[in-house]
């Protein structure tokens, strides 16, 4: 018999549910690496949005922010792909 864990393992699998888990955990280390960064007061003024098709969407309050995390935007890229594999982020989208 088959425990519990991997029948769900096995469902997430072949449901692509995967994906969504992983680009929510993207999502989640961008946020806490521009709290690494730059301290809290980031926290009001960008945060990572959504992961898709390798494009990761970051919305932010001011133009200020987003020439900051443009700066860094190498950085950034590195970090993520260092993580979650080579080509989990290849561009950056900026929402004002």
């Amino acid at each position: 018999m088959q425990s519990f864990a991997d029948i769900l393992s096995k469902h997430v699998k072949k449901t692509g549910l995967i994906k969504s888990i992983e680009a929510a955990m993207v999502v989640e280390f961008v946020n806490d690496w521009f709290v690494s960064e730059w301290g809290e007061e980031m926290k009001a003024e960008a945060r990572a949005m959504s992961l898709r098709s390798n494009l990761l969407t970051i919305a932010c309050l001011s133009s200020v922010a987003v020439n900051e995390i443009k700066l860094r935007e190498d950085k950034l890229i590195s970090a993520v792909n260092e993580k979650f594999g080579e080509f989990a982020v290849r561009q950056i989208k900026y929402m004002l």
